[in-house]
């Protein structure tokens, strides 16, 4: 599922409200922070390793805010293969600006 909008429309506000129906989901966005990430790694790749982690468990729904954020084609091409798979197992919500 794609949600899509201008800056400031609530599209963030959006997932946020969704999610806390949705116990069993995570938000993943370039400004989130975990534990797990290596201090050392650049913005994309922490951007990469977050999806990658979360792809693996177990929620109910994934989404996804502005996660081509710092992205190169590459990674965003190989992102969203994996996403792809994911979405047979699990609901995936990517918000995206609405000119990407």
């Amino acid at each position: 599922m794609l949600i899509t909008g201008d800056n400031g429309s609530g599209k963030s506000s959006l997932i946020k409200t969704l999610k806390s129906l949705e116990k069993n989901s995570v938000i993943i966005s370039p400004e989130s922070e975990f534990n797990f990430q290596q201090i050392k790694a650049s913005t994309g790749q922490r951007q990469l390793e977050k999806i990658n982690f979360f792809l693996q468990e177990d929620f109910n729904v994934i989404f996804l805010d502005e996660w081509t954020a710092n992205l190169d084609t590459a990674n965003i091409n190989m992102i969203n293969n994996l996403l792809n798979e994911a979405a047979t197992r699990m609901l995936i919500i990517e918000v995206v600006h609405k000119n990407q």
